[in-house]
């Protein structure tokens, strides 16, 4: 019985900090775009259930209150340049809360006590970003570069997702503050 408990504590624990990991992430990334690009959409493929036409989708999610969506050649999309949660949940799972699980689990299987910790870390974070995003390789092959090979903009988008699983990890920790930063500056 204490197995079950620890077990369901530990399945409570790791989709709290997956589902904020989720949130908090596409917030950061959502900075950045609008920083850059302003009101320009991003559309991205919406995950349909199995068997559903797009049209039939894009009614529902609709009537469910959730804004952006068109359908382009026989394929549902949404704008993503909007708070995680008008975000199809699907599609938010897709795009953030499937690797969320994977960079929770990085960070807390990593000791912070260096910049070369944090480093290790947003190459780690790289390597996820890889696996969730394969999709992406055809029209962004550059992107599919070890971290270290990666143009500085680039680094950043890495190290941005990273701070977000820091600071939920580490809280203000001074010492995990302070490499940090000092990984950030150099990747400038």
């Amino acid at each position: 019985m204490k197995l079950l408990f620890e077990n369901w504590r530990k399945y409570l624990t790791e989709s709290a900090l997956s589902d904020r990991l989720t949130d908090e992430m596409h917030e950061k990334w959502l900075q950045g775009y609008q920083a850059s690009k302003g009101d320009t959409p991003r559309f991205k493929p919406v995950p349909l259930e199995s068997g559903q036409a797009p049209e039939e989708a894009l009614q529902r999610l609709t009537d469910e209150g959730y804004e952006k969506l068109e359908t382009v050649d026989g394929v549902l999309n949404q704008d993503i340049n909007q708070p995680p949660a008008n975000i199809v949940p699907s599609l938010k799972h897709k795009l953030n809360g499937a690797p969320a699980v994977d960079y929770a689990a990085a960070v807390e299987a990593t000791e912070v006590n260096s910049p070369e910790d944090i480093e290790r870390l947003a190459s780690e974070f790289h390597e996820v970003w890889m696996k969730h995003n394969d999709w992406q390789r055809d029209d962004n092959p550059s992107l599919f570069a070890p971290y270290e090979q990666l143009p500085a903009d680039e680094k950043l988008k890495d190290l941005d997702q990273l701070e977000v699983a820091l600071n939920l990890h580490y809280g203000s920790d001074p010492n995990v503050q302070q490499y940090f930063r000092q990984v950030y500056e150099g990747a400038r």
